[in-house]
This record gives C-alpha cells, sequence and structure tokens, in this order.
C-alpha cells in the first residue's frame, strides 16, 4: 500500500485503497481523495493449475466453488 500511495502522491497515476489502508498510511496527507459514486470495480479471477491434479483436486475444486460463491461469478470457472 505505501508503495501505491507514494507514486500516487507524487503525481503517478491514481490508487485504490481500503479505508483502513488510507487512514494508517503516512501518505494520506500528501494526496486527494476522490468521490466516485458510479465506479464499480469488478473482479477477474483465474484458477490455474498443473493437470492432473491428483491429490489436490478435492481442494482445488473447493476453492472454485468458494471463488465461483464469494465473487457471483456469472460465468463458470473452468479448471
Amino acid at each position: 500500500v505505501d508503495l501505491r500511495m507514494s507514486l500516487v502522491a507524487r503525481g503517478h497515476g491514481i490508487g485504490i485503497v481500503t479505508p483502513g489502508a488510507f487512514a494508517d498510511s503516512r501518505w494520506r496527507d500528501a494526496v486527494e481523495v476522490i468521490d466516485c459514486p458510479d465506479f464499480k470495480p469488478q473482479v477477474r479471477a483465474w484458477l490455474l493449475h498443473r493437470p492432473p491434479a491428483g491429490r489436490l483436486a478435492r481442494p482445488i475444486a473447493l476453492f472454485r466453488d468458494a471463488l465461483i460463491d464469494g465473487l457471483k461469478v456469472p460465468m463458470p470457472l473452468v479448471s
């Protein structure tokens, strides 16, 4: 977080941080917070593994299912 915040403070782009990370950052007074009510960040996740998964097949499947549920992915992941 400090690297991102320092880059923003030096004019090298914009950054997205959690409120807690912002509050704890030594750079908080050097950046401007902007309100973006229409901003809707999206997460794209890829689950990659080497076939055959063998004994890791079940943990990989459980992780994939939890990821799908947690992100509410509209399209299925292929693993």
